[in-house]
């Protein structure tokens, strides 16, 4: 008898010996995970090297299958070439800037533009922006910005490796689970 209970006691004895193993490797598991997530952020700071003219060239963004091309000129302006099985069409010239907002990203304004990812009653405002009461979320800080008459990109780094190390995100629209960036075209 007294053999059993020094077995049961054993077996008891191991079995919270695993138990407090596992529980340590999923506490070690969900800090290491806090901490890397907090090592990368959302917006990845610009590279030091970063000029304003890294923006010139040809940027694609794909959205399922739809091409959205924007050309940037060191004049100024630039170009919106989209293409999808809904909608294509070419913009004219327009204007765009910059502008660093109060917590040191880097917003590129592009008047006109039009924010077609995937829905035709945005894509078809013909001022651009987005509709009425419709906002944008900033993928680099809480809050939300209303597009009027204009698209606003996040200029930002990249954890992935993209021509001069940058990329431009779109602000995810209310409602939505999908964000969208352009990449430099080589």
């Amino acid at each position: 008898m007294k053999k059993e209970w020094k077995i049961i006691v054993s077996i008891i004895g191991i079995l919270i010996t695993l138990c407090a193993l596992c529980i340590g490797i999923s506490s070690f598991v969900v800090r290491y995970r806090d901490y890397q997530q907090t090592k990368v952020p959302a917006c990845p700071l610009l590279p030091i090297n970063f000029t304003e003219s890294d923006l010139i060239g040809t940027w694609i963004g794909k959205y399922f299958g739809d091409v959205d091309k924007l050309i940037i000129r060191d004049d100024g302006t630039y170009k919106q070439i989209y293409s999808s099985d809904f909608i294509n069409f070419e913009r004219e010239w327009q204007k765009w800037w910059t502008e660093y907002d109060s917590h040191g990203y880097l917003r590129l304004h592009l008047e006109g533009m039009r924010r077609c990812d995937g829905s035709k009653e945005t894509c078809n405002k013909p001022g651009g922006g987005l509709p009425n009461g419709k906002q944008a979320l900033n993928p680099c800080e809480p809050g939300g910005l209303d597009f009027n008459q204009e698209v606003i990109l996040f200029v930002t780094g990249s954890t992935s490796n993209p021509p001069k190390g940058i990329m431009l995100q779109q602000g995810k629209i209310e409602g939505s689970e999908w964000s969208y960036t352009f990449r430099l075209e080589k």
